[in-house]
């Protein structure tokens, strides 16, 4: 009976404090990697907003082309832009997929140090 009543303290004094310091690693390499996910949608809307402006610009401009010459030179600035863009989204691609694989890692680590962790009655 005496240990059921001091495992609470005992627990606190010698275990918990060192499952704090690693289940507060893992919530800090969590955040971090939020932020950089955050950081990659944040690039991915500014990038889709450019590209917008650019199909719009070209929109505008097929209309007031005075000769076949100027609609292909638009053309071929939308295709380098379409490029750009495509490069883009798949850089953006291979990070999330990056960043999905980091978390599910993290989520494993997580689990077994919850798994270590003694029942507190």
């Amino acid at each position: 009976m005496l240990y059921r009543e001091r495992q609470p303290g005992l627990y606190r004094n010698y275990v918990h404090e060192c499952d704090l310091e690693h289940l507060d690693i893992i919530r800090q390499q969590m955040q971090q990697t939020l932020l950089e996910t955050s950081g990659s949608l944040q690039s991915t809307s500014t990038n889709t907003s450019h590209y917008s402006q650019v199909l719009e610009e070209f929109n505008n401009s097929c209309g007031k082309a005075n000769s076949l010459q100027d609609v292909l030179g638009l053309m071929g600035a939308v295709l380098d832009e379409t490029r750009e863009m495509k490069s883009s989204v798949e850089t953006i691609q291979r990070d999330f997929e990056s960043k999905s694989e980091e978390m599910d890692t993290l989520r494993k680590e997580l689990d077994q140090v919850r798994m270590q962790l003694p029942p507190i009655h």
